[in-house]
Formats: structure tokens, C-alpha cells, sequence
């Protein structure tokens, strides 16, 4: 599996997120968006994003 960080901005303020994915799987796949709850991105957010990348759904895991 792989992770790469995603940074984006609007109006004025730049988010980041992590795009997470599994490199070893061909062909196209639905993706997921994952977001956190009002306390905003975490390791647990991360971790969700992660856990469906290992399942084939690539995943991303997205501030706002």
C-alpha cells in the first residue's frame, strides 16, 4: 500500500490531506473519501483511509 500527502487551498487556507492506495491492484476501482469528525483530521481518520486502501478501495482521507 502506498500514501502520499495531497495540500489544496480555498480561499486562502491550505488543507491536507493523504491519498492512500494499493499500487498492486490493476484496473479501475471505486474510491472512497473519508472525512474526520469536528475535531477535525487524525490518526484515526488516517487509519480508516488506510484500512479501506488495504481492502482495494483507494481512499482519501480529507481535511476541510
Amino acid at each position: 500500500m502506498r500514501s502520499d500527502d495531497v495540500k489544496y487551498s480555498g480561499d486562502g487556507v491550505i488543507l491536507h490531506s493523504r491519498f492512500y492506495w494499493d499500487a498492486t491492484r490493476p484496473g479501475p476501482r471505486p474510491g472512497v473519501l473519508v472525512f474526520s469528525g469536528g475535531a477535525g483530521i487524525s490518526e484515526h481518520t488516517y487509519a480508516a483511509a488506510a484500512r479501506l486502501a488495504r481492502a482495494g478501495y483507494p481512499a482519501l482521507a480529507c481535511d476541510y
